[in-house]
């Protein structure tokens, strides 16, 4: 079945949450319904409506646009009955029917996810607590996931990238709507590393205010442990640490000096129960994960040996992610970190999301 299409018309429907829920339940009875054709797909989506009647109207049309710019953009749709929706997630009381993602989505479940937010206004001590955290982690077996927003979210992914660990950042727009636009590279480099950019609004959404507190829930849903790094009184933080209790989940602060405003919250919610971040220990004995061998400390002679064999397959011709991946039989996280690594030593490019062409020649 066209599920991207399905996908698509259920989330712009307008009904609540719990038909949502109905309609993807009554989708499980259909035989073949993974098979369905586009115009299948079409006729039980109508059938729908006449038993759901739904508060907004669109038309296929208008869906059918958003559906072809999802094509275009690389853009996967998943519900709660598929194999890869984050299994965490499906045990909060509203977990989102449906999410949009560019990129890979697969370690999500193979992994303990470590969820991560802070400030905005994140300071030098704020990065330095982050710097550290996600270097310690490189060596353990395990995502983070944070919202992609400035400040502390941003430092979350930027470290992960730069010590190989797949990130991923929850949105509160379309994927085609960053935000903040300033972090476009940003976004592209946690695609190319292995990560993925999650959403459960469609194509075309705006960063609307109301949308981030559905956003947080996502964040705080998917992991065991939500780790928060400055926070001042009002911060977005807190909320996100409240939905984090409802569902269960383990929060831990680090604390900060009590002169400082990004800090107020850490030590409020210490003061009030909070783990206390003192060092790695105090993640990895809750997220229960032992260390791996790194990535990044593989073999430099097999490193390079893999660098020349992807880049002797490319030429002016862009060629796609999984074409690479089939033909050079390379592990698809490493994969994805020498891409990103021959990218930045400016040998190869990548254009339109995961189709990558060559540049110069391997000295």
């Amino acid at each position: 079945m066209e599920k991207l299409f399905f996908h698509t018309w259920l989330s712009m429907t307008g009904l609540n949450h719990s038909i949502k829920k109905e309609i993807l339940n009554d989708t499980l009875k259909e035989e073949n319904f993974n098979k369905m054709t586009l115009n299948d797909c079409k006729r039980i989506i109508k059938y729908f409506e006449l038993k759901y009647p739904c508060k907004k109207k669109n038309d296929f049309k208008t869906i059918e646009e958003i559906y072809i710019k999802s094509l275009k953009m690389n853009v996967s749709s998943m519900d709660v009955h598929d194999r890869n929706y984050p299994k965490l997630l499906k045990e909060i009381y509203d977990p989102p029917n449906v999410l949009f993602y560019q990129g890979r989505i697969e370690s999500i479940n193979d992994k303990e996810n470590l969820s991560i937010v802070g400030s905005r206004k994140c300071t030098h001590y704020g990065e330095e607590v982050i710097k550290g955290i996600v270097k310690y982690l490189r060596e353990y077996n395990v995502n983070t996931i944070s919202g992609g927003a400035l400040g502390i979210d941003s430092l979350c992914h930027y470290y992960s990238i730069k010590n190989k660990l797949a990130t991923f950042a929850v949105l509160g727009s379309g994927l085609d709507v960053l935000y903040p636009y300033t972090n476009k590279r940003m976004f592209e480099n946690i695609i190319q590393n292995g990560g993925a950019l999650i959403s459960e609004f469609v194509l075309g959404t705006k960063p609307m205010r109301y949308n981030f507190p559905k956003r947080n829930r996502v964040i705080s849903g998917i992991s065991r442990l939500l780790l928060i790094v400055e926070a001042g009184y009002k911060s977005g933080s807190l909320i996100t640490m409240g939905q984090a209790l409802e569902q269960g989940r383990d929060v831990m602060a680090v604390p900060g000096n009590v002169f400082s405003e990004s800090s107020k919250g850490c030590n409020k919610i210490i003061s009030e129960g909070a783990y206390v971040y003192n060092d790695i220990t105090d993640i990895t004995d809750i997220l229960k994960i032992d260390k791996k061998k790194c990535i990044i400390d593989k073999d430099e002679d097999e490193k390079k040996s893999s660098c020349s064999k992807i880049f002797s397959i490319l030429s002016d011709i862009p060629m796609h992610f999984d074409e690479i991946n089939k033909i050079t039989e390379i592990d698809i996280r490493v994969l994805y970190s020498l891409l990103f690594e021959m990218q930045i030593n400016d040998l190869i490019s990548c254009i339109n999301g995961n189709f990558y062409v060559r540049k110069y020649e391997v000295k």
